[in-house]
């Protein structure tokens, strides 16, 4: 698969992240990229939500650590997010990886809020 076909089985992915990230975070949102054969000056990642910067890849064989330094990548530029991504291969469930020190981080804030 490759060129349009491989990008919009890509969006098609964010968009379906979106919509499972949406009911538990309300302000969960895609990014738009975009390039015009250029580097970017500001990186966004593919997903926003609460806190987190999502890359999404959806192919053949996803590469989870590299998604996760995209994810970092793109972190750089946004204040107080931290890197997560969702990856899923061809016929295989998703996976969600973040950095340890950073999901505990989360969770904890996640936890503070709810005692509320």
């Amino acid at each position: 698969m490759g060129g349009a076909s491989a990008r919009r089985k890509g969006h098609n992915f964010e968009r379906e992240v979106v919509n499972v990230f949406k009911p538990l975070f309300p302000d969960t949102q895609r990014c738009y990229q975009f390039t015009n054969g250029k580097l970017m000056e500001v990186y966004e990642p593919d997903v926003k939500s609460g806190k987190l910067a999502i890359e999404c890849k959806r192919m053949k064989k996803a590469n989870i650590k590299a998604a996760l330094k995209q994810a970092e990548l793109a972190c750089s530029d946004q204040n107080g997010y931290l890197p997560a991504s969702v990856c899923k291969d061809d016929f295989e469930r998703p996976i969600i990886s973040m950095y340890l020190p950073d999901f505990i981080k989360y969770t904890r804030e996640l936890q503070n809020k709810n005692d509320l």
